[in-house]
């Protein structure tokens, strides 16, 4: 079965000199960090393994922040998107073609454990120890054994339905069920950050379980402990929670590696999509190098 994949046309990009390149990472992270206003673009070239950086202006005013034209050197093999929300001043921060959608099965899983809870408690329902310890690995461990109560929870739900009301509550735009098949789903990284402000606030799982959900994503282990939170010191990742990702789609030739974290001061969504031959180590450290230069230590 192909899944449902989205990518812009790329052109073969010039080239940038590394003692540039290096100079426009370094001032991308700066003006993120003492907070001007500005757009970071993190695009790839053709021989990196790792996103350039490039500094543009954002205008002034507004919660969106709306991207200038992609820089020259944007295009290349694959691409990377990503949205960066500041959850003091609901500004967010977008890389080019931050609408692009991917699937992204990690993060509706993150939903359908969030609904699950939170209309559990509006029924005055306790879900129970076994029903939550089987959540908890569900939204903790990226392995086979995650699928089978997301499946479960998906028919609990109302299918499809569940998939809408993510949409309705977290005021999504770029995000697309598949009929019937939740790990077909599609969604931007804007509508990546989007969920996972959605969780942090307390939208998608409710007073109750809130609390329960983002602890569950701090202690995200094994396989799935990559990325965003990588990019981080030791001290200050304990208190990120994350929900990563990987699709290999044989069909396309292509990985699609979803990275999500959330943050007390900021939720940033990460989404790549390369040629194979990378591997999935490529899309995980893409993932860690966006963080490394948007993330507030």
């Amino acid at each position: 079965m192909s899944p449902l994949l989205h990518s812009p046309a790329h052109r073969r990009p010039l080239e940038t000199p590394a003692h540039l390149r290096q100079v426009l990472y370094a001032a991308g992270a700066l003006l993120v960090v003492i907070g001007l206003s500005a757009t970071v673009y993190a695009v790839v070239g053709d021989d990196e393994r790792v996103p350039r950086i490039v500094v543009a202006p954002t205008p002034a005013g507004g919660t969106d922040a709306t991207p200038a034209p992609p820089p020259v050197g944007a295009d290349g093999p694959g691409s990377t998107t990503w949205t960066y929300i500041d959850r003091h001043s609901g500004r967010l921060t977008t890389s080019p073609r931050q609408a692009s959608t991917r699937v992204t099965p990690p993060l509706v899983r993150l939903w359908l454990a969030a609904d699950f809870l939170r209309r559990e408690f509006a029924r005055a329902r306790e879900p129970g120890a076994a029903r939550l310890a089987r959540l908890g690995t569900m939204l903790r461990d990226a392995t086979a054994a995650t699928e089978a109560p997301a499946d479960e929870l998906y028919a609990t739900l109302g299918r499809d339905a569940s998939l809408r009301r993510m949409i309705a509550a977290c005021g999504l735009t770029e995000t697309w069920p598949a009929a019937g098949r939740w790990r077909a789903t599609v969604t931007s990284a804007r509508d990546a950050a989007r969920i996972g402000l959605c969780v942090a606030d307390g939208r998608a799982a409710g007073p109750r379980w809130t609390g329960w959900v983002l602890a569950q994503m701090r202690g995200v282990r094994g396989l799935g402990d990559f990325g965003i939170r990588a990019a981080l010191p030791a001290g200050a990742a304990t208190g990120v929670g994350i929900a990563n990702g990987w699709l290999l789609a044989e069909d396309e030739g292509v990985w699609q590696v979803t990275c999500l974290a959330v943050a007390p001061d900021w939720v940033l969504g990460v989404l790549t999509r390369y040629p194979r031959h990378l591997g999935l180590a490529h899309g995980q450290e893409l993932c860690r190098t966006v963080g490394a230069a948007l993330v507030r230590r």
